[in-house]
């Protein structure tokens, strides 16, 4: 029986992960500043937005999952939804060709019967442009045997959300949002719909 082992970090540990990749970043790190737990009320009466807690949590599959929990400053402007920004993706899901065969028996001049010989021509041509780009083999008559092959790239368009809104409580000023990647959760912190006055925190728990 196989069994997998569940990593478990303390909330020290969490905090710590998203401390290191915010000093990597340059522009955030000039711009987050780090609170005690003391000066977290007088904080919280200003135009702030404070990182209480960063959790990872690891799935049976090893599949990392990174919950930021942000706590808002009674002057901060709440919007009534809050939904991420994303990215623009071009997602590749394979290609496709499509052959077409069509065939149109030759008469030998004299003779009633058909003559199908092994004999033939081929044009190819390759979808979309409308151009004879293909071979051609002719033979001494019989069988004319034309083919058409069109061929599509399929992909799709979608946005990416950068991150998911877990809970959102405008009452209680409070917002859990979940990432599928480190660098989401630092991208998160650009994007919040909140103006573009307030002030970052990370609470040094």
């Amino acid at each position: 029986m196989i069994t997998f082992k569940r990593k478990e970090f303390s909330e020290y540990e969490n905090m710590r992960v998203l401390y290191n990749e915010i000093q990597r970043n340059f522009y955030l790190k000039n711009k987050i500043r780090m609170i005690d737990p003391s000066a977290l009320p007088s904080i919280l009466r200003g135009n702030n937005v404070v990182i209480e807690k960063f959790s990872i949590i690891t799935s049976l599959f090893n599949k990392d999952r990174y919950v930021m929990y942000l706590k808002m400053g009674a002057k901060v402007k709440l919007p009534d939804k809050i939904r991420l920004d994303g990215d623009n993706v071009k997602e590749n899901i394979g290609n496709m060709s499509i052959k077409f065969k069509s065939g149109i028996p030759k008469f030998n001049s004299g003779s009633s019967e058909k003559n199908f010989s092994d004999a033939y021509e081929t044009r190819i041509f390759h979808g979309g442009g409308g151009k004879d780009n293909g071979k051609k083999k002719k033979g001494d008559g019989g069988f004319i045997n034309a083919e058409f092959t069109p061929y599509e790239n399929l992909s799709y368009d979608y946005t990416r959300l950068v991150g998911r809104v877990v809970k959102y409580n405008k009452i209680e000023r409070s917002l859990v949002l979940e990432f599928d990647s480190k660098m989401d959760a630092l991208k998160a912190l650009d994007i919040l719909p909140f103006g573009l006055d307030y002030n970052l925190y990370l609470l040094n728990s």
